[in-house]
């Protein structure tokens, strides 16, 4: 692979962390949550999120373990 594309390819997957950390945030502190504590829950029935479906491009559509909200990721 050339370098361009390895760069584009590493440059995606950081943004993305990066995009996804900054939504916690956002979505979080204007209603006074913290940032760390507690875990992502379904906001649907309120199952915790398992860490692995927080991952960017592993996660898809679904977020609750049980597939009660299927309509966005949150």
């Amino acid at each position: 692979m050339s370098e361009k594309f390895e760069f584009l390819i590493f440059v995606t997957i950081f943004g993305s962390f990066i995009g996804s950390f900054l939504h916690v945030i956002v979505s979080r502190v204007p209603l006074g949550k913290s940032i760390i504590t507690p875990r992502s829950r379904c906001e649907s029935c309120g199952i915790q999120i398992p860490f692995w479906n927080n991952i960017p491009f592993r996660n898809g559509n679904f977020r609750c373990p049980y597939l009660c909200n299927q309509s966005g990721p949150y």
